[in-house]
């Protein structure tokens, strides 16, 4: 009985074992896929960041350009200036063109802003969640140990009681040999008087 609910305590652990080996194979798996993706993010990050950069320094020369231009002359000099209706008219676009490429400009940046912002975001949620996960695959990693560590003790508790039981179960059989050995030797000597006394009768 010992022995039965001993073996079904060390199935118990090593089943237990076997769930968090399989637990820690499947955070390896995700950190892995998470190292992967930090991987990407970070590297798409740095291209935004690249390209913000080409934008705002595009943006800074068409600025300065605009500036040095309307130092000198005014918008409203640079289309009185046409030679004609037709040239005025597409000087006229032409600004509207200008100031509208300036709109996109902004926009562009704007918008590479905030596609590095949600990249940031993306990749501090996925170190945090990486973090997690390692503590948590820390942990079953130290429960497996206690885990084998209890197995073993178990195992070797088990092999002493029987190394125990065996030498108590020897002992006994020498006794009961011993025993049955006097009980034949009673037997005989009886019949051998009971023999005697027949012969003597």
């Amino acid at each position: 009985k010992d022995e039965k609910s001993s073996l079904n305590r060390i199935n118990v652990l090593r089943k237990n074992l076997n769930e968090r080996k399989n637990l820690i194979k499947n955070f390896s798996s995700e950190i892995n896929y998470l190292d992967s993706n930090i991987g990407k993010l970070t590297d798409e990050k740095a291209e935004l960041e690249r390209k913000l950069v080409n934008h705002k320094s595009d943006y800074a020369k068409l600025i300065r350009k605009t500036q040095s231009n309307q130092h000198s002359y005014s918008k409203l000099m640079f289309l009185l200036s046409a030679e004609n209706f037709n040239q005025s008219l597409r000087r006229a676009r032409y600004l509207g063109e200008f100031s509208d490429y300036k709109k996109v400009q902004v926009k562009q940046i704007e918008r590479l802003k905030t596609e590095i912002i949600q990249k940031t975001d993306s990749l501090n949620r996925n170190k945090l969640t990486k973090n997690e996960l390692l503590k948590s695959k820390e942990a079953e990693a130290t429960k497996i140990q206690n885990d084998e560590k209890a197995e073993r003790a178990l195992l070797a508790g088990l092999k002493n009681e029987e190394k125990k039981l065996l030498a108590e179960y020897k002992s006994h059989q020498l006794k009961r040999e011993q025993i049955d050995r006097k009980i034949q030797q009673v037997i005989e000597d009886e019949i051998r008087k009971a023999e005697a006394r027949r012969k003597l009768e």
